[in-house]
């Protein structure tokens, strides 16, 4: 086959593996910005502060307690498949599941008792929305690992759809029936409450649906375990999540612990909008990382090289769509929330200088931990870590949010130029949009 004809199958092959999930998450970012829109209206920005913090915390403790399996599932469950190893694929289904769901649980326990012993320390404001949040540790970390096992799978539209339609619908049906029939005035720890309740119903609608996925292959495979192998994947893979959510929410933590509710709420607003920039790489990556997987085992340099510099054009066109509609009429776009939250129209003007970096490098810390790389991702990730956690601590308390903003753009820039240059030297490719084909 020619070069030109390999191109263009390539092409309509990765055409057809991110359609479907970049309209759905246009779908789901949707209906993420009305939930956003109603939350931010019904509870103030102070309110939506606490809902944000407590959420913000969440994420970051589902991280270790998924102990790396999220992401090594979308890897290992791709290479399992490809191989037609069922038996290993059930192993580490049942023992990704059980191990994430006892670590969870035990994180979510341990924090509810810190923070009650030490609750007379703590904004009071943030305490009760966090203990009910708590709740959703266990049922996001089941939700991720039965996720990343669609993504294996190679059924990304599929994996989306309980907590891209499933769960933002039933949010906003039952917080309007919560507001106008029951409660009346919605505070912040009635939407956690609420949004728990989505999320178990989205939840049960998920694992449904992986239970027909798997079904087709590994219903009469006996249970194999190479769980020492597992492991020694899987914790690099944590370290480099929990790296990952640390540079993602330290800036909406230590804002909150600095400066307060209603910051956070303008903040977290603005720094909402910002992520529609790299939406697109999140729909990409989520199509891509089988991909990636299979096309390094085989050793398919070539194939790789033009897969990623394909999905980076792709990503990089889009965010820069974006980033102009968000800079031109930013304010207009803040002031959906209310005229509070105008005043983030700087903090989203310097996130936004960050996330067009990002979407420009495409998939790097995907390309590493799908190559086997995860380690040094890890380390990479640590570095930025310290670095925006240094940042944050100098610019919040003169600069406020514009500090954080600053600190994120600038961490967010490092990140994304590390590891760039580990995945030339190690993987042998170019992870950028301006990369050749061949």
């Amino acid at each position: 086959m020619s070069f030109q004809a390999q191109l263009t199958l390539l092409k309509s092959q990765l055409v057809r593996a991110i359609t479907g999930s970049f309209a759905l998450s246009v779908t789901a970012t949707g209906l993420g910005f009305l939930t956003s829109v109603v939350l931010a209206r019904a509870l103030g920005a102070g309110g939506y502060g606490a809902y944000a913090y407590a959420f913000a915390w969440v994420n970051v403790l589902c991280i270790p307690a998924q102990l790396g399996f999220d992401k090594l599932l979308v890897r290992e469950v791709a290479i399992y498949q490809g191989r037609k190893q069922w038996g290993y694929l059930r192993g580490l289904l049942r023992s990704a599941n059980w191990v994430c769901f006892i670590t969870a649980s035990l994180i979510a326990g341990g924090v509810f008792g810190i923070t009650l012993w030490f609750r007379d320390a703590i904004n009071a404001e943030f305490i009760l929305p966090l203990w009910i949040a708590l709740l959703l540790v266990p049922i996001t970390v089941l939700t991720r690992v039965r996720q990343a096992t669609m993504f294996g799978l190679r059924r990304v539209i599929q994996g989306q759809i309980s907590e891209y339609l499933v769960r933002p619908l039933c949010f906003l049906m039952f917080m309007l029936g919560a507001s106008q029939w029951w409660i009346g005035e919605i505070a912040a720890r009635d939407a956690v409450a609420i949004n728990v309740f989505a999320a178990i119903i989205a939840f049960c609608v998920g694992a449904m649906i992986l239970l027909r996925a798997l079904a087709v292959h590994t219903g009469q495979a006996a249970p194999a375990y190479q769980f020492k192998n597992w492991i020694g994947s899987a914790f690099p893979m944590m370290l480099l999540a929990s790296l990952q959510a640390i540079n993602a929410h330290v800036d909406v933590l230590m804002l909150g612990a600095m400066k307060g509710e209603e910051v956070v709420g303008i903040y977290y607003v603005a720094l909402r909008y910002a992520a529609l920039i790299s939406f697109i790489l999140v729909a990409v990556n989520s199509s891509l990382g089988p991909r990636i997987a299979q096309l390094y085992d085989r050793q398919d340099l070539i194939g790789l090289q033009r897969l990623v510099t394909m999905s980076s054009r792709a990503i990089l066109v889009i965010a820069v769509t974006i980033l102009a509609i968000l800079v031109i009429f930013g304010e207009w776009f803040l002031s959906l929330f209310g005229e509070e939250f105008v005043t983030g129209h700087t903090v989203l003007t310097i996130l936004c200088l960050g996330q067009i970096v990002n979407s420009a490098m495409g998939s790097i810390g995907l390309i590493l931990t799908m190559t086997g790389n995860e380690g040094l991702a890890a380390r990479g990730a640590g570095i930025t870590a310290v670095m925006n956690i240094a940042l944050n601590a100098v610019l919040i308390p003169r600069y406020g949010m514009e500090g954080a903003a600053v600190s994120s753009a600038l961490a967010l820039i490092s990140w994304n130029l590390i590891f760039a240059y580990w995945v030339y030297r190690r993987v042998g490719i170019v992870p950028s949009a301006f990369a050749k084909l061949s």
